[in-house]
């Protein structure tokens, strides 16, 4: 039978010499006697006492750096979506919108349309939403660069959308058009949120292609990715209900 162990005290330095915590062994009950001491070792197997043995503290060994969450693996992140933020941390890519509409005229009328001003009257006044307006309206050298201020429509806002900007999404949007193509830049009022991109008029056996390459980016803490991505559809759906104005204009236009 088992003889029941007992708790033995340790015994720690009052000057350790690490700052670590450092248990001395026990001090040695030994009587002397080999019969003794064997009969100890004995008893303490056949109760399953563990053994425990005392290692020395050092540094982690290398072995420990994950070959796999290396430099070249935080790069391979990187080009798979991920970007980096403050102090190196990653994080979403901002949302991205990608358009092409196809129009049937060629990319020099629709250079002259797009920068119209009656187009642009017109069309904020059938989709620019309340308060929509053009703000200003250059042309230079270089090109034409137009300002205007819209809205989108409620019922294209998701409600969680409504409830992060309660006074509606409203858009300072700036376009800039050259000979060889477009420029827009865009802030949200009430939010700091961009949107920028270009856009491209390209000939098409039908007429054009216009394409358009936007990314939307709003730095809302815990939410931002979720209201990129919920401005980025709106802002989809707000270009699409243009481009059907568009053709209705072209086709009016032309009659």
């Amino acid at each position: 039978m088992c003889k029941p162990v007992l708790a033995i005290r340790t015994a720690v330095p009052s000057n350790p010499l690490s700052l670590m915590t450092k248990l001395d062994p026990p001090a040695s009950r030994s009587s002397g006697s080999p019969a003794a001491s064997a009969a100890r070792t004995a008893s303490t197997h056949d109760c399953g006492v563990l053994a425990i043995m005392k290692r020395r503290a050092g540094p982690p060994s290398r072995r420990v750096v994950n070959e796999a969450r290396s430099t070249a693996s935080r790069a391979d992140l990187v080009g798979a979506g991920l970007i980096t933020g403050t102090h190196g941390s990653l994080r979403v890519m901002p949302n991205r919108v990608a358009l092409q509409h196809q129009y049937p005229e060629p990319p020099e009328r629709m250079r002259e349309v797009l920068t119209d001003r009656q187009y642009l009257q017109d069309k904020l006044r059938a989709v620019g939403g309340p308060g929509a307006e053009l703000v200003s309206w250059e042309q230079d050298e270089r090109g034409v660069t137009v300002v205007l201020h819209q809205a989108v429509p409620d019922d294209a806002m998701p409600s969680f959308l409504r409830s992060v900007l309660p006074s509606g999404l409203m858009i300072r949007r700036t376009e800039t058009w050259t000979s060889s193509g477009g420029s827009v830049h865009a802030v949200v009022d009430g939010a700091p949120g961009t949107i920028t991109g270009a856009m491209r008029l390209e000939p098409d056996p039908a007429g054009c292609v216009l394409g358009a390459q936007l990314t939307v980016e709003v730095g809302l803490p815990l939410v931002g990715a979720k209201v990129e991505k919920m401005v980025a559809d709106s802002i989809t759906t707000l270009m699409e209900s243009e481009y059907q104005f568009t053709l209705d204009w072209l086709r009016n236009s032309t009659a």
